[in-house]
């Protein structure tokens, strides 16, 4: 059988929009032209796909069969064309990027999406780990780019740019008598702290440790299941808090004389990897996204 793409998107479309008529605007093409197509597609398969009654159609049984056997040849069609136009392009078969898990949020997500429907033929890895993690794995090409929590040092080895501020809280449980009110910063010594470990790697301990006591955790939605199960109270992004605030897991420590916290994200490469035009894209896009 010599059936084409051409055909395969004609009976495809008419089988999604219910006619021919709606099927040729959706292709661009005249009801008459999608109704051609998929006669001769009848004709070519042997097959009766759809019941016609004057001016109304419905997809037969034998349609309802064809149908994800022709959307996946289609499908199949169009990744081999991006594929084409990625080499010629000069695109790379795959790009990985590390998010520090305290960094995680929709906004993120919303930029990988992007680069995905830009650039369907490129494979896209996302990992995540705390930001000495993501580091080792941009410096070891296992990351083509990173997004970290600044650590407000600059290695010759790594090309830095600022992303985007966040929001600190210090957050305790709920349940906690302590947080009830406003709490000195002596009454803060006396407690349990739990520290983000990359803190502490990163050689931040004196302007981030407040407590005489401490957990110390490498993850930060750990973090905030310990804070929550009251283990200890935590400095953590708002926007991955504000949830558990909302519901009456976690209060936010009114603590006197303390002013606002805010952290703010870098991206990071090997200063020494070539940009590519994804890479390029994928940090035009979070270089656009607003502080949390």
């Amino acid at each position: 059988m010599a059936i084409s793409l051409e055909q395969l998107r004609a009976f495809a479309s008419t089988f999604e929009n219910g006619s021919f008529t709606a099927a040729g605007r959706h292709l661009g093409k005249h009801s008459s032209s999608v109704g051609e197509l998929v006669a001769n597609l009848e004709i070519d398969t042997g097959l009766n796909l759809f019941q016609r009654s004057g001016r109304a159609i419905s997809a037969t049984d034998k349609a309802q069969q064809l149908y994800p056997y022709a959307k996946s040849v289609i499908t199949e069609a169009e990744q081999f064309d991006a594929k084409v136009d990625s080499l010629y392009a000069e695109q790379p078969d795959r790009f990985t990027v590390a998010i520090d898990t305290a960094a995680r949020g929709s906004d993120l997500v919303a930029c990988y999406a992007q680069v995905r429907r830009e650039y369907p033929a490129v494979e896209l890895r996302v990992i995540s780990g705390d930001a000495m993690q993501v580091i080792s794995w941009v410096r070891s090409g296992m990351a083509d780019l990173g997004i970290v929590y600044s650590t407000l040092s600059a290695p010759p080895d790594l090309h830095l740019s600022r992303a985007f501020n966040v929001r600190i809280v210090r957050v305790g449980a709920a349940t906690q008598p302590l947080w009830q009110g406003t709490v000195n910063h002596l009454q803060l010594r006396g407690t349990t702290q739990i520290v983000h470990k990359f803190m502490l790697d990163a050689g931040l301990a004196e302007a981030h440790v407040e407590a005489n006591h401490s957990i110390v955790c490498n993850n930060a939605h750990e973090v905030l299941e310990m804070v929550a199960a009251d283990m200890g109270w935590a400095f953590m992004p708002v926007n991955l808090v504000q949830a558990a605030i909302d519901v009456g897991r976690l209060r936010v420590i009114d603590i006197e004389g303390a002013r606002e916290d805010v952290w703010f994200t870098e991206i990071v490469r090997l200063a020494t990897h070539p940009e590519n035009p994804v890479m390029r894209r994928f940090v035009a896009l979070v270089g656009d996204l607003p502080d949390r």
